[in-house]
């Protein structure tokens, strides 16, 4: 019942979002730009304030100058914090303002956010950011990302860690090998225990390692070349890496290699990624949209059999361009350049878009 259960998941999320505008919850706006008169200047201030309490909503809004670069967030409530999503000169309808919330700089140390026990139930999207690291908390949503890096296990102290969604991401790539971008242990080895970890709709340009998962799923993502996990059903992806790894179910997968014992069964087959997507490029997340002759259209399977698309558009969640969060975005805004002195009122034009 995976995709019912995911619909309900990112759904419970939106629900979430929506009613802290509209429940006693305080949102608390973060803004860096010269002149605007917000709560708060960075996403610093605003954790460590004691009058933002769990619950709250930090709206971080678009700048650009970085809010975070090289700092280390430590949660210690619950929060959603919201972005306002990445890519925004790519992509149509984005918003008027172009520029994302930016909470790292251009090169490592980028800085992290750290979610340990106390930040359980914390909803992070919209951001670009260098790293999430997740030692112990529970029920998160990391969703609607650019991110370098998320990374388990961060403390390195046992604990139980259930019910994490990772959905509708863009993992990228960083400047080299030793940057371990993507999703893994972060010391590669198991102290806290990850049950019903799910990983979906996501593009992730390097990694998918987690070798210790207790029971999760991985489906519909784009997977780059190196890739590890154990108890998992792994499921309507594409995915570049050539070995058979850990106890896991693969179904109605891609791979970009012939892979023994796993392609020809269970749905699973070969395409070269140029037949698949409209580009092969990993510089922007359209190109990861399936090409009008892919064969990955209809190739995947939902939870009652029903032919669905493989890779992070397909299924019920798709991926959104640009990690847009499912509130109201002004994506155009036309204002007079002057207005005659004496003028009580004047025509301001502004079209809304809203991506759930």
């Amino acid at each position: 019942m995976k995709f019912i259960y995911h619909f309900k998941s990112l759904a419970i999320a939106t629900l979430l979002i929506a009613g802290h505008y509209a429940a006693s919850a305080r949102i608390w706006r973060i803004n860096n730009n010269a002149g605007v008169n917000a709560n708060y200047t960075t996403l610093q201030a605003a954790v460590g304030s004691n009058l933002v309490v769990s619950g709250d909503t930090l709206h971080i809004e678009s700048s650009a100058s970085i809010y975070a670069g090289g700092s280390n967030i430590f949660l210690n409530k619950r929060l959603i914090i919201l972005g306002s999503g990445y890519f925004l000169t790519q992509n149509p309808k984005t918003q008027a303002n172009p520029n994302p919330t930016k909470l790292h700089g251009a090169s490592s140390p980028r800085g992290y956010i750290f979610l340990d026990a106390a930040a359980s139930g914390t909803v992070l999207m919209g951001l670009d950011i260098g790293e999430i690291r997740i030692a112990a908390a529970s029920n998160l949503v990391i969703a609607r990302n650019n991110i370098k890096a998320i990374r388990l296990n961060a403390n390195a102290a046992p604990g139980l860690s259930d019910n994490i969604l990772i959905t509708g991401n863009y993992l990228y790539r960083g400047e080299n090998t030793i940057d371990q971008s993507g999703i893994n242990y972060y010391f590669g080895q198991q102290d806290v225990t990850y049950t019903n970890f799910r990983v979906e709709n996501n593009i992730i340009e390097e990694r998918v390692e987690i070798p210790f998962i207790t029971s999760g799923q991985i489906i519909n993502n784009f997977i780059g070349p190196n890739f590890s996990a154990t108890n998992c059903l792994i499921k309507n992806n594409y995915m570049t890496y050539g070995g058979v790894v850990g106890s896991n179910v693969f179904q109605y997968n891609i791979f970009s290699n012939t892979n023994a014992g796993i392609t020809g069964t269970n749905g699973n087959f070969v395409a070269a990624a140029s037949s698949v997507f409209v580009s092969t490029s990993t510089g922007q997340d359209a190109g990861f949209r399936l090409s009008a002759s892919s064969p990955g259209i209809g190739a995947g399977r939902d939870a009652v059999n029903n032919p669905i698309n493989i890779g992070p558009f397909g299924g019920a969640s798709a991926y959104v361009l640009s990690g847009m969060p499912p509130i109201p975005s002004i994506y155009m805004l036309t204002v007079p350049q002057n207005v005659p002195s004496g003028t009580s009122s004047m025509n301001v034009t502004l079209s809304t878009i809203s991506r759930n």
